[in-house]
C-alpha cells in the first residue's frame, strides 16, 4: 500500500514541478490548467482538498490567501501578478 502511494506521488511530481502558469484563471474556469493551479495551491499549503479542475469558491479562496500571503491584491483572479509570483516560486 505504501509503495503504491509513493509511486502515485512520484507520478504527480512532474506535473507540479514543471507547471508554467502562462494563462490567467478566474472563477468558473475548468480544465487541466485549473488542476495545475489547484496542485500548486495544495503544494503551497493554501488548499487542502483534491484537485477537481473546477475554479469555484474554494479555489478562489485559496488564490486570495496566496495573494494576501505574497502581498498581492487579493482579488481571487489568478492573473499576471499572481502567475509571475507562482512561476518565481516554481523556478
Amino acid at each position: 500500500m505504501k509503495i503504491s502511494l509513493f509511486i502515485a506521488t512520484l507520478a504527480l511530481l512532474p506535473t507540479i514541478a514543471f507547471a508554467d502558469f502562462s494563462v490567467s484563471l478566474r472563477y468558473g474556469d475548468r480544465g487541466e490548467k485549473v488542476i495545475e493551479l489547484q496542485e500548486f495551491l495544495i503544494e503551497q499549503g493554501f488548499l487542502n482538498y483534491q484537485p477537481t479542475g473546477n475554479f469555484y469558491s474554494l479555489t478562489k479562496k485559496a488564490v486570495k490567501a496566496f495573494q494576501t500571503f505574497h502581498a498581492l491584491p487579493s482579488t481571487g483572479f489568478f492573473g499576471v501578478m499572481s502567475r509571475t509570483k507562482a512561476n518565481q516560486l516554481l523556478a
